[in-house]
């Protein structure tokens, strides 16, 4: 995070050689250096990253999705034509609409799984745990991923 609390986010890459990752590089404004302080964050997002997103590519764009930071437990897409960016067009395409916050519950963790696609829909998920841990014991279905089919055409805007 920024002296602001706003999560960025950067971009490394790695050679896999006999199961280690090595030789790591960042992107800095348009090129790859070796030293992560020199590295920039990818630039357009306005929302406040998650702890975990995903970027993965769908129909030659490259998608990154995240959840907000806060209880409004909204899910956000943004687009860009290269995995370093700049994203744009950003936008929320699904708001977790269980009571959570009656239930002592929060959601986090939204995955998009880009393997399961049909019907022009892809699916994702997001994870329900809760803030007492009495809770986990007495309602079993409360810790469980919880799945959602997303409209392509919602994500890309075609």
């Amino acid at each position: 995070t920024d002296s602001t609390g706003f999560a960025r986010v950067h971009v490394a890459r790695a050679t896999l050689t006999d199961g280690v990752l090595q030789d790591w590089q960042y992107y800095s404004d348009g090129n790859w250096a070796n030293n992560p302080a020199a590295s920039t964050p990818l630039q357009g997002i306005q929302t406040n990253v998650s702890e975990q997103f995903n970027v993965f590519k769908l129909k030659g764009r490259y998608v990154l999705v995240t959840q907000t930071r806060s209880q409004e437990n909204e899910v956000f897409v943004a687009l860009s034509d290269h995995p370093a960016g700049p994203f744009s067009q950003e936008k929320q395409i699904f708001k977790v609409s269980e009571p959570l916050a009656e239930k002592k519950m929060f959601a986090y963790n939204t995955m998009v799984h880009p393997q399961f696609q049909k019907e022009d829909r892809i699916l994702m998920c997001y994870n329900v745990n809760c803030y007492e841990e009495a809770d986990l014991f007495n309602h079993a279905s409360y810790y469980k991923p919880r799945f959602f089919w997303v409209p392509i055409k919602a994500i890309l805007g075609d």
